[in-house]
C-alpha cells in the first residue's frame, strides 16, 4: 500500500489534514463569496504619498539582472532594479528604491570595428503597477555604450556584466500614473 493509505482507499488523515477536517459529524460547505466585497479589477493607483513626477535631468540608477553582450545578446527587454530613492520635484520619493525596471535593448551589434550597444529606460514599476515611461518608440532616458576593436583584443565587444549600474538622465519630464 502506498504512503498514508489503508486498504480500503480512503487516505489516512496525518497532521497536516486532520487539522483541516471538521468534527465528526459536521459537513463542509464549499466557502461562499463576501456578499459586501467590492469588485475591483482596476490596477492598483500610484500611493498618494508618493510623488507622481519626475523633472527633467533627473537621475534614475538601474542595476540589471542579467548580461548584456554586444557579440550575443539581441534586441530584447531587460529586467533591472532602481537602486536608489528617486525624487520628483516635490522633494517626496517617486520611486523607491528597489523598484523593478525594465531595460529595453535598442540598438546592439557592430559596425566596422565599432561595437554598441543603446539602451532605453522602458518602465518603472512603483507598487506593483508597471508604469511605461516611453512610448514605445522613444524612451524618455537612454544610455550608449561603444567598444572600438582598434584599441586591442580587449575591446572587441561591449559587455555588461550582471549587476552592472546604469545612470538613466531624464531628458523630458515624466508622469507616473
Amino acid at each position: 500500500m502506498g504512503c498514508g493509505s489503508k486498504g480500503s482507499g480512503t487516505p489516512e488523515p496525518t497532521a497536516k489534514t486532520a487539522a483541516h477536517q471538521p468534527p465528526s459529524g459536521q459537513q463542509t460547505s464549499p466557502a461562499q463569496p463576501a456578499v459586501n466585497a467590492p469588485a475591483n479589477n482596476a490596477p492598483p493607483a500610484h500611493p498618494a504619498n508618493l510623488s507622481h513626477n519626475l523633472a527633467a535631468a533627473t537621475v534614475v540608477t538601474v542595476e540589471i539582472a542579467s548580461v548584456v553582450d554586444s557579440s550575443i545578446s539581441r534586441q530584447a527587454l531587460v529586467r533591472g532594479t532602481v537602486t536608489d530613492d528617486v525624487k520628483g520635484p516635490d522633494g517626496r520619493v517617486a520611486v523607491p528604491a528597489g523598484s523593478p525596471a525594465t531595460i529595453i535593448i535598442r540598438q546592439i551589434g557592430k559596425k566596422g570595428s565599432i561595437s554598441m550597444i543603446d539602451l532605453g529606460l522602458y518602465a518603472i514599476s512603483v507598487a506593483g503597477e508597471e508604469d511605461p515611461l516611453g512610448n514605445g518608440q522613444s524612451d524618455p532616458a537612454s544610455v550608449s555604450f561603444r567598444e572600438d576593436a582598434g584599441k586591442g583584443p580587449g575591446h572587441t565587444t561591449v559587455h555588461l556584466q550582471y549587476g552592472t549600474r546604469l545612470r538613466f538622465k531624464l531628458r523630458r519630464p515624466v508622469h507616473l500614473r
